[in-house]
């Protein structure tokens, strides 16, 4: 912050701006980001989503059966 007195005012002038969101991920991370959510707008457009649900009960259930079927799909470790 810089100030300055000019004919019987201060003047305050910001120096460090704070950066840009588009600034805060380096373009490798913005690519990742961006590819993400490219996916999830096409799964969503095929219908690949789940609710709106009319309450918390069928919410819940369709995690639990959602859950179960990436229960049975777990990628065990090999053996040692």
């Amino acid at each position: 912050m810089e100030v300055m007195a000019l004919r019987k005012q201060l003047v305050i002038t910001p120096q460090n701006q704070v950066p840009a969101v588009e600034d805060k991920y380096a373009p490798r991370q913005r690519r990742v980001i961006n590819r993400g959510i490219a996916q999830s707008e096409k799964e969503y457009q095929q219908g690949l989503s789940f609710g709106p649900f009319e309450t918390h009960e069928t919410f819940i259930a369709s995690l639990e059966t959602q859950a179960a079927k990436l229960r049975g799909k777990r990628i065990r470790p090999a053996a040692k």
